[in-house]
């Protein structure tokens, strides 16, 4: 983490390694969300978020997108399931979501945009397709996913990812 050397403040002494690491262990409040935009005038999206009025709070302080993620539950194994959550964050906030948690196929991925994700990730499968097979593994592994996705979609008669809202969840 040296490359924030020159943007992360020192800390009672600290490197900036323990400070990052600090930061990503706790959840940092919204003046240091103001301190980061102040500094950076790029799009800023914020991952981990769980809760809904969190996304109201930081719609408000004028982030670009919201991450759902529970970190694969690394972090905190007692927070909420982040496919739980998403449909209270996408009734919360009109920003875009990006979406992670468990993902692993084609049904995940419908899941997850009819819980209402504008966009989906995946982090471990492709640090397994990069391990396993090298160079090549991230493209066979988006070829298994995009065909494990359109078998899901067949099967549900959908002919736009837009469409699983309506298939996945039945009104009321």
């Amino acid at each position: 983490m040296r490359l924030i050397d020159d943007y992360a403040p020192k800390k009672r002494g600290l490197p900036s390694t323990a400070h990052a690491g600090y930061l990503l262990r706790i959840a940092p409040d919204m003046a240091y969300l103001r301190w980061l935009r102040e500094r950076w005038q790029g799009p800023l999206i914020v991952k981990g978020v769980l809760d809904a009025d969190a996304a109201r709070r930081l719609e408000a302080e004028g982030v670009d997108a919201i991450w759902v993620s529970n970190h694969a539950g690394r972090q905190f194994d007692g927070a909420p399931p982040a496919i739980e959550v998403l449909p209270l964050i996408r009734a919360a906030t009109t920003l875009p979501l990006i979406y992670d948690s468990g993902m692993e196929g084609g049904l995940d991925i419908l899941r997850a945009f009819a819980a209402g994700a504008d966009l989906t990730m995946m982090g471990r499968g492709w640090h397994y397709a990069l391990a396993a097979l090298g160079p090549g593994g991230p493209a066979h592994l988006a070829a298994i996913l995009q065909a494990d996705l359109l078998a899901n979609m067949g099967q549900l008669g959908l002919t736009e990812v837009t469409q699983a809202r309506s298939r996945l969840c039945p009104p009321g």
